[in-house]
């Protein structure tokens, strides 16, 4: 186990100084996606909030996995990083809440990525890409029909299990409601 001093540990303001770019970026998102989503002159702007949101959240994963481990850090910057979570969370939920009419229209996409995702991630664990590939070189001029069919599937599948979510989505909503 590593002992750091803290001379060795990671200031607040070090941490800003690497990282002035991405924060600078992640702080002009927020307000596009903040005054967007306080606008309702134009039927875009909820959409154009959605979208800024999205890439303020994903900006944000990238600045909170530059986070050094808490060891490493000061206790001044392990205290930012709870700060910044909640910060980009609450940010992300009064968007969201503003506008759940633009979420439910994206819910569906949303979801398909995350199912198509958890079965890309799936295939790798399981080294079925792999097999898949094994199983097309043995089929010669088959090789790109046998690796094409086996993505539509798996496309397919993540597309099946998002309309199962949604008729199980609606159910729920029509008894609350």
């Amino acid at each position: 186990m590593l002992n750091f001093t803290l001379a060795d540990k990671m200031s607040l303001r070090k941490f800003i100084d690497e990282n002035v770019n991405l924060l600078t970026i992640i702080g002009i998102f927020a307000a596009i996606s903040a005054y967007f989503s306080s606008e309702s002159d134009n039927e875009i702007y909820p959409i154009i909030s959605f979208f800024s949101l999205i890439i303020f959240l994903v900006l944000c994963i990238e600045l909170w996995r530059s986070f050094p481990r808490s060891e490493e850090s000061s206790s001044m910057l392990d205290f930012f990083e709870i700060l910044f979570q909640m910060f980009m969370l609450s940010v992300a939920f009064s968007i969201l809440l503003t506008h759940e009419d633009v979420i439910l229209m994206f819910f569906p996409l949303i979801l398909w990525i995350i199912y198509s995702s958890i079965i890309s991630i799936l295939f790798n664990k399981f080294k079925l890409y792999e097999t898949v590939r094994k199983i097309a070189e043995n089929h010669g001029n088959l090789d790109p029909y046998i690796r094409s069919i086996v993505f539509y599937l798996m496309l397919g599948l993540a597309l099946l299990f998002t309309l199962f979510s949604m008729k199980l989505i609606n159910s729920i909503l029509i008894e609350i409601r």
